[in-house]
């Protein structure tokens, strides 16, 4: 399997992408504790996105609170769910041809 193959879109690898990036929505929540020592005063209320953070949602007593988008972050996101659902994908196909 070349690696044109291994990255070509089909409807295997797409299922398991949605299916992992939209869990990984809900996994975020590890580095709170972390970003509210670097905000003191203000509350981190969510973070959204795993392994790599990219919308953090902050609430100041102090100043305006708001929502820090990392777009950087989301791409890479996005990378790594793709290649880990192309690198499940691959692994089950191998599985199933040796059935």
């Amino acid at each position: 399997m070349t690696l044109k193959q291994f990255l070509k879109p089909e409807w295997k690898k797409i299922v398991v992408f949605i299916i992992f990036f939209i869990g990984s929505l809900f996994l975020g929540k590890f580095g709170i504790e972390m970003l509210r020592r670097l905000f003191a005063g203000c509350l981190v209320s969510s973070l959204i996105g795993f392994p790599f953070v990219f919308l953090t949602k902050i609430e100041c007593i102090t100043r305006k609170g708001g929502a820090v988008w990392d777009l950087i972050s989301l791409l890479f996101d996005l990378i790594f769910w793709y290649l880990l659902s192309c690198f499940i994908v691959w692994i089950y196909d191998k599985v199933k041809k040796k059935d």
